[in-house]
């Protein structure tokens, strides 16, 4: 598996592939090999859904794909991670520049929901979204109030912590991504490694269709 690939259905080239993520060496010798979770290292694993095994990276049956955060093109052509600077000159937030073209941000069809994340085109079962980005805290009750904020599962003996992307200026396009209400259909699943939180697309998603995961935004411990 040299590079990571999605075809992107398109009216005037319906051939269209787009590199998601190059894999390296190390990514490539771990595709396969199965983990020896414990307490102590079950957040450094992933589960393949499929198959129900631990793996140290991911699956080599069905891998996953991951969709990095889209950039922004400068005016000498360079490609660059959108910052509130630039964003304030674009006229737009570093969590809506960061949503990649295959994706778009508009009002959610769920009720009071606000905005929402749409597929502009068919997204396949094993793209993976991420990391959620935001300002990391300790502070459990101000990330209650949030509502955008994730809790990192700590390792034996660590602070849990969390990912909070309130701030549209400090978190990526995943804070829009709405949960799942009754009547909708899910197809996203969030999952931890390695101290981050991504989504992971578990059912063909069709063109026009709302991501949606079956998740709170904030999942605390009692």
């Amino acid at each position: 598996m040299e590079k990571r690939l999605v075809v992107l259905e398109s009216e005037y080239n319906p051939a269209h592939y787009e590199v998601l993520c190059e894999l390296t060496e190390m990514e490539k010798s771990l595709i396969g090999i199965k983990a020896d979770v414990t307490v102590e290292n079950v957040d450094d694993f992933i589960v393949c859904e499929e198959c129900g095994i631990d793996f140290v990276y991911m699956c080599k049956k069905h891998p996953f794909l991951l969709a990095e955060d889209n950039m922004v093109s400068l005016p000498n052509y360079e490609e660059v991670e959108p910052t509130p600077e630039i964003a304030a000159q674009l006229g737009s937030t570093v969590a809506e520049l960061t949503c990649p073209d295959y994706c778009v941000i508009k009002e959610s069809k769920i009720l009071n929901a606000g905005l929402g994340v749409f597929a502009n085109i068919g997204l396949p079962t094993g793209i993976c979204f991420g990391p959620y980005k935001g300002e990391i805290s300790e502070n459990k009750k101000m990330a209650n109030k949030s509502g955008y904020a994730w809790e990192i599962r700590p390792r034996p003996g660590e602070q849990t912590r969390f990912i909070d992307g309130a701030d549209p200026n400090k978190s990526n396009w995943l804070r829009y991504i709405n949960g799942a209400s009754v009547g909708e259909s899910q197809n996203l699943h969030a999952f931890q490694y390695r101290g981050q939180v991504f989504y992971e697309v578990f059912r063909p998603i069709e063109k026009g269709e709302e991501l949606l995961g079956k998740f709170l935004f904030f999942i605390f411990s009692t």
